[in-house]
């Protein structure tokens, strides 16, 4: 399978104070919501990787767009042995980053993967929406 990332991003100003792989929502791509916490954590001295996982953006894989969370875990396994073996980052700390769906992904690849030392999920409440479709609600009725 081939999977397509951006380029470890990073920035040269900043000692590199370790690096993060990140997988976001469903059917998001690298240049969604991963790509921009990717560039966040840059400007703060992390390398990152954002990535397509296999069916989506420029990866590989047949039927596009097919949510498979086991083929996902796999792929955050095969970013993280590709950036070990990769001598600039083999002794850097590495991160997991899961962003809304993406940190269910995420947690169960970190309790495989021994690489990672850390790991955060993102996820959001959209206080205004949430008011609106829950209108009325009472747990009691």
């Amino acid at each position: 399978m081939s999977l397509t990332a951006r380029p470890i991003v990073w920035s040269e100003t900043f000692i590199v104070h370790g690096v993060a792989i990140l997988t976001g929502p469903l059917t998001s791509v690298k240049e969604q919501a991963t790509g921009a916490w990717a560039s966040a954590l840059a400007e703060r001295g992390f390398g990152a990787l954002p990535f397509d996982h296999r069916y989506y953006g420029e990866s590989a894989g047949r039927p596009r767009q097919l949510e498979n969370p086991a083929a996902k875990i796999a792929d955050i396994q095969a970013a993280a042995a590709s950036l070990h073996s990769d001598r600039r980052f083999a002794s850097t700390p590495m991160f997991a980053v899961g962003i809304c769906a993406g940190g269910g992904y995420m947690a169960r690849a970190v309790t495989a993967e021994p690489l990672f030392c850390a790991f955060a999920g993102i996820a959001v409440c959209y206080a205004h929406a949430t008011e609106q479709c829950c209108a009325g609600y009472s747990p009691s009725k």
